[in-house]
């Protein structure tokens, strides 16, 4: 028997072992060992592997390393082979390619090739996983071949691509020294690349043919949708983190809102997450605008679309029309001027009337003073607004009414003509809004007020307004005349 050792004394070196020849060892001690005593420190022992053959072809086999076994039916089995083959001989152009084929279920199966374009796992085909380890997670890199997946921190994907970051909070981190950082996405039916990606301190959306930015979310943490400007400057919508939403457009409008069936609300108005009002439609030509609580509390308006009697009109929030129950305005919230083609109508029917009587002598003598008691004068408010420019009404006092009626012996505020109104009103001082001198709003005084005593709490103050209904004092004047 030749040993390993004593061969390569037998070889020497530049020697050449002929074809057949075996080394053959009872033990596991290394059968051959190649040793340079060269002092060159630019390579050490060399085992070369070459085809000499006076006429190369392209795909000619130049060396193979073949692991060989008796499995226990004493076959001689290939369990791994090494392979190299030249796919190009041409001088200034070879090609090489190297295979590593091992045996898997009874049959050999490629397993990594290495060509001059690229390196394959799996050559064959095989359903078998690919797994690169780190230093703390076992599947830092994890190719299920059986299910056609990737996994990063898994080793089993649930979908083609899977990241998994564990514990950590960033499962993947995309950086470029480009202005821009972005993730590209294309389906089997788009022609152009889609793009998510980070601009400065900005998240932008890319889309759409040509794909241009359509949607941002700043540093700010607002998004922005079809403009880069954070505002009302520019064509587009802006919502910001407080919950503000500002859109602008330059024509047709802004906020598109559709129910598609039956009637009810469209808008819904919250307060303290309690409802305090809302924007409706009624059939197809009628929109609400009520406030909140039920019945006759939630008072609004129809906006009526008809060809014959368009209109507004009060409603209650189940959207029925409130006959006979809303006033517009209130002792303490006037409207100052109404204007209008014609004179109000008020209804004199007959049929919806009962205690009809001629006056007393004493309300005549009453109605005969109230004549003699129209003056001019000029409102303070209107003063304090115009000064000198305020101009001179024509009117009565309602307390000298008030005295006419007591001086007969009569009680005013019986007469619908005479009107006293009182409530409950307490000064702050509040912000309309934010001061925002863009768009010129500043802080405001203003003043909250209770309808009833019972209501007010500590720090409101009674107020009276008397008033007189004229078109009533009118009719009341004309029967002394």
């Amino acid at each position: 028997m030749t040993r390993a050792s004593d061969l390569a004394r037998l070889i020497g070196a530049g020697a050449t072992i002929n074809d057949g020849t075996t080394i053959t060892t009872a033990d596991n001690d290394p059968q051959l060992i190649l040793t340079s005593t060269d002092a060159d420190g630019d390579r050490g022992p060399v085992l070369q592997l070459k085809r000499d053959s006076g006429s190369p072809a392209d795909n000619d086999t130049i060396g193979r390393v073949q692991f060989l076994y008796d499995d226990d039916g004493g076959n001689e089995t290939t369990a791994i082979q090494m392979e190299g083959t030249v796919p190009d001989v041409s001088d200034g152009s070879e090609d090489a390619t190297f295979n590593l084929v091992t045996m898997v279920g009874g049959t050999t199966r490629g397993r990594v090739k290495i060509d001059s374009t690229e390196t394959i796992f799996n050559d064959d085909g095989v359903a078998l996983n690919f797994r690169v380890e780190g230093d703390t997670n076992a599947n830092m890199l994890f190719v299920d071949g059986g299910n056609s997946r990737v996994g990063i921190g898994t080793n089993s994907p649930s979908e083609i691509f899977e990241i998994n970051s564990g514990s950590g909070n960033i499962g993947a981190k995309l950086v470029s020294t480009d202005s821009l950082a972005v993730i590209a996405f294309k389906d089997n039916s788009t022609s152009d690349v889609q793009f998510l990606g980070a601009d400065g301190d900005n998240l932008v959306f890319y889309g759409g043919t040509s794909p241009t930015e359509r949607m941002r979310i700043n540093s700010s943490g607002h998004v922005l949708l079809g403009t880069t400007t954070d505002g009302t400057t520019a064509v587009g919508t802006v919502i910001r983190d407080a919950g503000e939403v500002l859109i602008t457009r330059a024509s047709n409008p802004p906020l598109l809102i559709n129910r598609t069936s039956n009637s009810g609300d469209i808008v819904e108005i919250r307060q303290a997450n309690s409802k305090v009002g809302a924007i409706g439609v009624v059939s197809d030509d009628t929109v609400a605008l009520h406030g909140g609580g039920t019945g006759a509390e939630a008072t609004g308006f129809f906006f009526v679309k008809s060809s014959a009697t368009p209109r507004i009109v009060p409603c209650q929030q189940n959207f029925t029309v409130n006959d006979d129950v809303v006033d517009l305005g209130h002792s303490s919230q006037r409207f100052d001027d109404i204007f209008a083609t014609n004179g109000t109508i008020q209804t004199s029917d007959r049929n919806e009337k009962q205690d009809i009587e001629e006056l007393t002598s004493a309300e005549k003598r009453v109605a005969v003073v109230a004549k003699g008691l129209m003056r001019k004068f000029r409102w303070k408010s209107k003063v304090a607004k115009k000064g000198d420019k305020a101009r001179t009404h024509f009117g009565i006092i309602a307390q000298d009414l008030e005295d006419a009626f007591k001086a007969e012996g009569l009680d005013a505020s019986k007469y619908a003509m005479f009107c006293s109104d009182t409530w409950w009103e307490k000064e702050i001082s509040v912000d309309a809004v934010e001061a925002d001198e863009e768009k010129g709003i500043e802080a405001k005084d203003a003043y909250t007020y209770m309808d009833t005593k019972e209501e007010a709490t500590e720090g409101y103050t009674e107020k009276t307004r008397l008033g007189v209904r004229y078109s009533e004092l009118l009719a009341f004047i004309i029967s002394a005349i």
